[in-house]
């Protein structure tokens, strides 16, 4: 029983201490998806007018 709260215990440290560079992480890559959107569109652009 301890050992259960004890385990629980660290989880739930564990997972307060991942989430935010978690949501860091996923906003990281947010930014990048968007720039690699804009480039792919920059790209089709520039092939097209040629």
């Amino acid at each position: 029983e301890v050992q259960a709260k004890y385990k629980e215990k660290l989880t739930q440290e564990f997972a307060t201490k991942t989430q935010p560079v978690i949501t860091d992480l996923k906003e990281q890559i947010t930014q990048k998806e968007q720039e690699l959107k804009e480039l792919t569109e920059t790209s089709q652009q520039i092939t097209n007018s040629k």
